[in-house]
C-alpha cells in the first residue's frame, strides 16, 4: 500500500516537467504516509494503530499481527481506502510548492 502510494508519485512526476528536479531523499515517502493514512480506517484490534496497520498492509511484519489479520481487518471496513488524500493532488501540490520555491 505505502510502497505503492510512492511508486505512483514517481510515474506521475516522470510524466510531468517536474522529472528533473530534485527532492529530498524521502519527501515522496512522506507525502505517501500523509496520504495512505488519510485513508485508513481505526481497527478494533486492541494494539493496532493505523501506524501499524498502514505497515501490515505494506507486507511488513508486525509484533503482534500477520498476513493472517489481513483478510480480518479488510473485513472491518469494506469501503477503506476509497476516500482520503488522492495520488494526483499530492503531486500537484509538491507541483506548486516547487514553482513557488523556484519564482520566490
Amino acid at each position: 500500500m505505502l510502497s505503492e502510494e510512492v511508486r505512483i508519485y514517481r510515474k506521475l512526476i516522470n510524466q510531468s516537467e517536474l522529472k528533473d528536479v530534485h527532492l529530498a531523499p524521502y519527501a515522496l515517502r512522506a507525502a505517501a504516509v500523509f496520504s495512505v493514512l488519510s485513508r485508513l480506517r481505526e481497527s478494533r484490534k486492541p494494539g493496532l494503530d493505523l501506524v501499524k496497520k498502514m505497515r501490515l498492509y505494506d507486507g511488513e511484519e508486525i509484533e503482534g499481527f500477520g498476513r493472517r489479520d489481513l483478510a480480518e481487518l479488510r473485513s472491518e471496513h469494506p469501503d477503506e481506502g476509497m476516500t482520503g488524500v488522492d495520488p494526483r493532488y499530492v503531486v500537484n501540490r509538491l507541483s506548486s510548492a516547487l514553482i513557488q520555491s523556484e519564482t520566490g
